[in-house]
C-alpha cells in the first residue's frame, strides 16, 4: 500500500507527527489503539471519519518505518528552531542537506542533533 497518498506531515499540526489525511489523528494514535487491543472495526466505530484504508496505511507506515513519507517540511521546521544560530554558510549546508533528503540520499534527523552534526561538519570536527 502507498501510504504516502494518505498520511501527511505538517509542522504546525500535532508537533509534526504523521497524521491521517490532514486530520489531527496521528498514525501513532491509531497504532496505539491497535497495540492496546482495539480491533480495526472498533476504531472505525469510534472515529467514523477514518476508513479501513486509513488504518491499513498506518500499519504500512509502521512496517516500512516511515521511510517513504516525504518529510522535508518537518525536517526544515526542526531546523527553524535553530535558524538564528546558523551562519550563512551553515544555512547553505542545511539547504543542501534538505535537498539531499528530498532526493532520498539522507534521512531526516532531530533539529538539535542535525545542528550539532552540521556545525561539526562545517568546522571539521567530530560531532
Amino acid at each position: 500500500m502507498d501510504y504516502t497518498k494518505i498520511l501527511t506531515i505538517e509542522p504546525g499540526k500535532r508537533s509534526g507527527k504523521p497524521c491521517i489525511r490532514g486530520m489531527r489523528i496521528t498514525v501513532y494514535d491509531v497504532l496505539g489503539y491497535l497495540a492496546g487491543g482495539m480491533k480495526p472495526e472498533e476504531i472505525l466505530r469510534d472515529f467514523p471519519e477514518l476508513t479501513a484504508n486509513d488504518i491499513q496505511a498506518c500499519l504500512a507506515f509502521a512496517a516500512d518505518g516511515g521511510r517513504r513519507l516525504a518529510m522535508p517540511a518537518a525536517a526544515w521546521q526542526g531546523m527553524r528552531d535553530f535558524e538564528e544560530d546558523l551562519t550563512p554558510e551553515e544555512l547553505k549546508l542545511v539547504e543542501a542537506r534538505l535537498e539531499a533528503h528530498q532526493k532520498g540520499q539522507i534521512k531526516a534527523v532531530d533539529g538539535e542533533v542535525a545542528l550539532r552534526k552540521l556545525r561539526a561538519t562545517f568546522h571539521g570536527m567530530k560531532p
